[in-house]
């Protein structure tokens, strides 16, 4: 009888669906209606991981932002066959993704390091968007009429964007350097600048959500 009451409870243990076996919880996406961006306040206990489940055309592309502790991080990854499209830990806390197939994507978030290994709980802000195009102005390392201030030392490069607009709606530091964001409500555009060592890196265009814009 006892091996019975065993080899029930290994095959109720299998049975179990597998984000419950291995510390991911899995959640679809849903837009509301009208909409094409969503956003998800969260939280991620130690080796905890959580998964946003979308479905999207070949040819969209799939924006995706995380605010919260250097601790956390995302991947986008082609739910088809698990390969990892944008590696948060490498790239940083912003994707911009043109998906190469129709089918399935995941958003995994999740944490690293010390609060990782130690279970800490921390909280996170994700935003999702799919688009059909990218922005027609964007470009990869100067947002439009900003690139010349790409290099720019930070404190001249903010009174610049100050004069031509836009305010700085927030922010943090993560992985060595800062990221900003910025809205210029004139333009209606989003704008995120990442500065290192003083000076302005990168400007690239932002989704609206970010600048809780849209």
């Amino acid at each position: 009888m006892n091996i019975r009451l065993s080899l029930l409870a290994l095959l109720a243990a299998l049975s179990l669906p597998l984000h419950a076996a291995d510390g991911i919880h899995s959640q679809t996406v849903r837009f509301a209606a009208g909409t094409s961006s969503a956003q998800y306040q969260q939280t991620l206990t130690g080796h905890e991981v959580r998964a946003y489940v979308l479905r999207a055309r070949q040819g969209q592309v799939l924006v995706v932002g995380l605010r919260g502790p250097g601790s956390t991080n995302f991947n986008v990854l082609d739910a088809g066959d698990d390969t990892a499209l944008f590696n948060g830990a490498l790239d940083g806390p912003d994707a911009r993704v043109t998906l190469p197939r129709t089918g399935l994507y995941t958003v995994r978030v999740y944490q690293m390091g010390q609060a990782k290994s130690a279970g800490r709980t921390t909280r996170y802000q994700l935003n999702i968007a799919v688009r059909d195009t990218p922005p027609a102005h964007a470009t990869p390392h100067g947002a439009g009429s900003l690139a010349d201030l790409v290099g720019a030392r930070a404190a001249g490069g903010e009174t610049q964007l100050q004069a031509r607009g836009y305010v700085n709606v927030g922010g943090g530091k993560r992985h060595g350097h800062s990221d900003t964001v910025w809205w210029n409500a004139a333009q209606q555009r989003c704008v995120a600048v990442t500065t290192a060592d003083g000076r302005y890196q990168r400007i690239d265009e932002a989704d609206a959500t970010r600048c809780n814009a849209g």
